[in-house]
């Protein structure tokens, strides 16, 4: 009985978004990549220690812009899952996505929710995505973004060299 209200749930809140969705464009992917932060000021605590973050989400593309992501972003180094964030992003792609493009763009914002209560909201751009969900992947290069931190009201940056999403 617990299984078909939870099923009928999920048709009626996914019914919700039809109207807004393209489905023939549609996807979900599995995003893993490597964070860096750096402060834009000397002065102050960094709600974000130094280090290497790992980051592992799960994306889901309504539409032919709209790119939803719930992500995992633990510390790697230098004191393995000493700070775990968790993070949700809405990003948009610059160019639509079709089967025939490779080349394109995102700009996103999102919210960081760490263990300890810290609360960050960011912004971000990245100039190279190659592929697509009609190729099974997407690879993103120099994203660059702006993280404030709402609780010290201070700013820095978070630097991505690499994040590679495969579609299901």
């Amino acid at each position: 009985m617990k299984r078909k209200r939870w099923v009928l749930g999920a048709a009626i809140l996914l019914s919700a978004f039809l109207p807004v969705c393209e489905l023939q464009a549609s996807g979900f992917g599995v995003t893993l990549s490597t964070n860096t932060f750096a402060p834009l000021a000397r002065a102050g605590a960094a709600a974000v220690s130094p280090g290497l973050y790992g980051r592992g989400g799960l994306a889901w593309l309504p539409g032919g812009h709209l790119e939803i992501e719930i992500y995992h972003l633990p510390q790697l180094t230098p004191r393995f899952y000493s700070e775990v964030f968790f993070g949700l992003s809405a990003g948009y792609w610059l160019l639509e996505r079709k089967r025939t493009s490779y080349l394109n763009f995102i700009a996103d914002a999102g919210l960081l929710y760490g263990l300890d209560g810290t609360l960050l909201l960011n912004l971000k751009l990245c100039p190279f995505v190659f592929g697509c969900p009609a190729y099974r992947y997407a690879e993103r290069f120099l994203t660059v973004g702006v993280i404030y931190d709402v609780q010290r009201n201070r700013a820095f940056l978070q630097m991505q060299l690499l994040a590679v999403t495969l579609y299901l």
